[in-house]
């Protein structure tokens, strides 16, 4: 399918359907035979395409993931109830938080990310020292895991899931 999606980007310019379909990994990544002026609205179609992805797959992960944890929630309480029991949440307006917050908040920071490993590993210091990309991946994956929990508490929170 690459293959056709490149052949088609060399005989005419691409549509916004054919933007939005192209099956590259990040929005820095070029296609197989692109030219050095990489089109701007690539970029863009990609990360809405990657945004509308990333949403779904909140939104229905939610709804299971959310779905799961209030049944346990419902059955411990219909077990022994406590005064400190926290509200059960939403289920649609959680899962739909969800699907938000992948699709806007941890689809923009993996682009950035993805852009800056592909920086460190084209650098001269990388090709000398693999390690030090390796190091680098792994301290900005780890610091996004943190930024993007924290960050998700702080949207729960600001819509009243949480």
């Amino acid at each position: 399918m690459l293959d056709s999606v490149v052949g088609l980007h060399q005989t005419v310019s691409l549509g916004v359907l054919d933007m939005l379909m192209m099956p590259s990994q990040a929005v820095f990544l070029k296609l197989k035979d692109q030219d050095a002026n990489f089109l701007y609205n690539n970029g863009l179609g990609h990360t809405f395409f990657k945004g509308v992805l990333y949403g779904c797959v909140g939104f229905f992960c939610g709804i299971v993931g959310q779905g799961i944890a209030n049944l346990i929630m419902t059955a411990k309480r219909s077990v022994k109830k406590s005064e400190d029991d926290v509200p059960v949440p939403p289920l649609l307006k959680t899962s739909a938080l969800w699907g938000v917050f992948l699709g806007v908040s941890s689809n923009t920071r993996y682009q950035i990310i993805n852009g800056l490993e592909r920086l460190v590993e084209a650098s001269p210091v990388a090709k000398r020292v693999p390690a030090a990309s390796l190091a680098f991946t792994v301290g900005v994956r780890f610091a996004n895991n943190v930024y993007g929990g924290m960050q998700f508490v702080d949207w729960a929170r600001m819509t009243g899931c949480q």
